[in-house]
């Protein structure tokens, strides 16, 4: 018996190999498939990254954008009327409305926003306006402009924004805002509200392209109340300039105040590196 016992034990005992064997090929098996799956998955990952990184940044043009381009080339631009009338039902809502707060009563419709133009382009027949940027939020997009224009002998240079609300691919709402004062002065049409040499209640003289002559009063208060309001609503202290820079220009020639500045600190002499520290508090100074 205990031979017996002893050779069903050995036959017993060498039995149980192949099951240990079996469990380790189902674990090479499991880790072959987590490690062929991890770099499938590492791959994917690479290939999406690389897709991404090297595709080119695509500058995206909107139809509003462009429909703006074409209302101010062949519209507010464009010398003939027939054209202008003609293309103004391409961009403008039938039911088109200007909101501008110094024109209380606006009339709705084409017709209305073709006669803005056709007044604007008979009294300044060569006016031109100029595009300099535009930013799109939903269905508006708003758009900084510049203006040039002359009257008789006198030239014009001045800024405004204005904002364009869609509807059906079509203008519906339009906000305006210049610096018609700016144009206005330049045209000599006005005088300059801080004009220095100009007296209570004189008169002006000018001439117009046609011989008409315009007398201009200056503002009947000229306190110091009026001054300081006149220059905060103006945002400048001085007379205004004899030359107004838009656009590009302005911004080259504000880059160029900017270095001449930072040259003039950068040699600036011992004196004046004095007046810039405070000796009783110790204190750097602002100027």
């Amino acid at each position: 018996r205990n031979t017996t016992f002893i050779q069903f034990q050995s036959a017993h005992t060498r039995e149980m190999p192949p099951v240990v064997k079996d469990e380790r090929k189902s674990g090479i098996r499991g880790l072959f498939k987590t490690t062929a799956l991890a770099t499938v998955v590492a791959t994917l990952t690479n290939v999406f990254f690389w897709s991404k990184k090297k595709k080119p940044a695509v500058k995206t043009v909107t139809l509003h954008k462009t429909q703006i381009r074409k209302l101010y080339r062949r519209v507010w631009n464009q010398p003939e009327q027939i054209s202008r009338d003609h293309a103004c039902s391409e961009y403008i809502h039938p039911e088109h409305i200007l909101i501008d707060p110094s024109n209380p009563n606006p009339k709705p419709g084409v017709e209305s926003y073709c006669n803005g133009v056709n007044a604007l382009r008979q009294a300044l027949p060569t006016i031109k306006m100029y595009i300099d940027d535009m930013i799109e939020q939903g269905c508006k997009v708003a758009v900084q402009l510049s203006f040039v224009a002359s009257l008789g002998e006198r030239k014009a240079k001045w800024t405004g924004t204005a904002v364009m609300e869609f509807e059906d691919d079509l203008i519906v709402k339009t906000w305006i805002n210049t610096d018609s004062i700016s144009a206005m002065i330049q045209l000599g049409l006005v005088n300059d509200l801080l004009r220095t040499n100009s007296g209570i209640g004189s008169e002006v003289a000018t001439t117009t392209a046609g011989g008409a002559k315009i007398t201009n009063k200056v503002p009947l208060r000229r306190d110091k109340e009026a001054v300081a309001a006149a220059q905060a609503l103006l945002g400048r202290t001085e007379e205004h300039p004899t030359e107004v820079l838009t656009g590009k220009e302005w911004l080259e020639y504000f880059d160029a105040i900017q270095e001449e500045e930072w040259e003039h600190g950068s040699q600036m002499s011992q004196k004046e590196l004095e007046l810039q520290h405070d000796d009783l508090s110790g204190l750097d100074v602002v100027v």
